[in-house]
């Protein structure tokens, strides 16, 4: 295709999901034109410094002397934060994507210990912990969101999931 056409592409992935995007982005990078592969690098990198932003402000919210019930927000906020790294493949391999993942999981432990009873935090557990490739941690976080009463469309796909690596299909076809 044509650079030019290939340029217009590129732009209209701003309008995809973030998980999605990010990962053409990643592909342009290896494009043969320098004005696609800076141009997709460059989105990337804000896309990026949005979220480690949000995670400095965090962090400096934390540090200040908040109520419990902030305390508890705010680890959910990094945990969010760390887990966005994770799964709009910002953090894509190696030691960053090592270093998001134990960071959400950290701050998803600390923040269920002050808020047991959110059903969204055991489901960002869940999900964290299947990235971990944890799935015995993952199944405990999905069944407390279920107890919770999350809504089955926001758990059973991972229900499902976790019984089709354990190739119980009878159970997948039921979820």
């Amino acid at each position: 295709l044509p650079q030019e056409t290939r340029l217009k592409a590129l732009m209209a992935v701003q309008a995809m999901p973030g998980n999605l995007s990010t990962r053409l982005l990643h592909e342009v990078l290896s494009d043969p034109s320098d004005d696609l592969r800076l141009t997709a690098y460059g989105m990337l990198d804000k896309g990026e410094k949005r979220i480690n932003l949000q995670i400095q402000h965090a962090l400096d919210e934390l540090a200040k002397n908040s109520s419990p019930e902030q305390r508890g927000q705010l680890l959910k906020q990094l945990a969010s934060h760390y887990w966005e790294l994770v799964y709009q493949d910002y953090a894509h391999q190696g030691e960053l994507r090592e270093f998001a993942l134990q960071s959400a999981w950290r701050y998803t432990q600390e923040s269920l210990s002050q808020r047991p009873e959110d059903g969204e935090l055991w489901v960002m557990a869940g999900r964290i912990a299947l990235a971990r490739l944890d799935t015995e941690q993952a199944m405990q976080a999905f069944s407390q969101a279920d107890r919770l009463a999350v809504p089955a469309g926001r758990v059973q796909p991972y229900l499902a999931e976790l019984a089709f690596q354990r190739r119980d299909f009878k159970t997948v076809r039921e979820l």
